[in-house]
């Protein structure tokens, strides 16, 4: 057995093989998301069932289980372990609350992915969890070590290209923008046209508007400028005022 260890590219062409030969060649799909609910269960043949989670860590949301690791979750007020089957993506419906559709289809795609990539490494099937970032919690280091492994980040790799496949999204953002690029100030400015486009493209892909921008940036489609350069489009500072 072998750790996977994936390059950008080859996550890429895995990510448009499998989608290409689950709906075929028509790009018509691009105009709506993908249905990763669907992949799942038909494509990838897992089982996909919401359950309210009951971990110590409250930003525990999904789940891939091996049928061996169990599950604490809340039944009838009680929390119960449950061992579900093998090969079955669980995941609590209060993401969806908290954190949007977006987010809630993001971790279907991340425990598909830890299972896709634990076919690739010819690795035995092992129980994984996603766990949402709390950006208000003090993490220890152990906590953040798990979220730093090279197999959680290859995963969100892998569900980010299964969500938004390169060639479609090179397609929408030129739709969208009428350029191959985003324009982008600094790390993280956006004229405000361009900022409320990025909001109507990540909800017709159906991903939190964070993943998408990470996405770009992940496929080099932005197109980069000066931060200052935002200031003068505001008409900020300098001889603007003058």
């Amino acid at each position: 057995m072998s750790k996977v260890l994936m390059s950008n590219e080859e996550i890429e062409e895995l990510a448009e093989t499998m989608i290409t030969d689950y709906i075929g060649s028509d790009s018509e799909w691009i105009l709506v998301y993908f249905d990763i609910e669907l992949f799942i269960s038909e494509y990838l043949g897992l089982n996909i069932v919401e359950a309210e989670f009951a971990e110590n860590d409250f930003n525990k949301v999904g789940f891939f289980s091996d049928g061996i690791r169990p599950l604490k979750v809340y039944q009838n007020g009680k929390i119960v372990s449950v061992r579900y089957p093998k090969n079955t993506v669980v995941i609590d419906p209060r993401v969806k609350e908290t954190t949007g559709t977006g987010s809630y289809r993001f971790t279907l795609a991340h425990e598909a992915a830890h299972y896709i990539l634990d076919k690739v490494s010819g690795q035995k099937l092992n129980a994984s969890f996603k766990t949402e970032y709390d950006n208000e919690k003090t993490y220890k280091i152990e906590e953040l070590k798990d979220f730093l492994t090279a197999k959680e980040w290859l995963a969100d790799k892998l569900a980010a290209a299964i969500l938004m496949p390169r060639y479609a999204l090179e397609e929408l953002v030129f739709d969208t923008f009428k350029s191959k690029r985003v324009k982008i100030y600094g790390n993280s400015l956006f004229e405000n046209s361009d900022s409320e486009k990025i909001n109507v493209l990540a909800k017709k892909l159906g991903v939190s508007r964070q993943a998408l921008l990470i996405r770009l940036r992940t496929l080099k489609l932005y197109e980069n400028h000066p931060a200052n350069e935002y200031l003068k489009i505001l008409n900020i500072g300098g001889t603007s005022n003058a």
